[in-house]
């Protein structure tokens, strides 16, 4: 299957951290990114957002 017409897709999901779907698409030679690692690249963004007074301490 080519590659080149799939759009993109988000799947954030942490457990498990490899799922069906990015198995597969990484079988046919997608980018994917785990929700782990989604959750990982923005928890500090989170934690500006909720709680602005201790993250800008940080």
């Amino acid at each position: 299957m080519s590659t080149s017409i799939l759009s993109p897709f988000i799947h954030v999901i942490t457990k498990p951290e490899i799922t069906p779907l990015l198995q597969q698409a990484s079988d046919i030679g997608c980018s994917t990114q785990t929700g782990v690692g989604m959750f990982k690249s923005s928890v500090g963004l989170m934690a500006d957002f909720f709680t602005p007074s201790i993250g800008a301490a940080r």
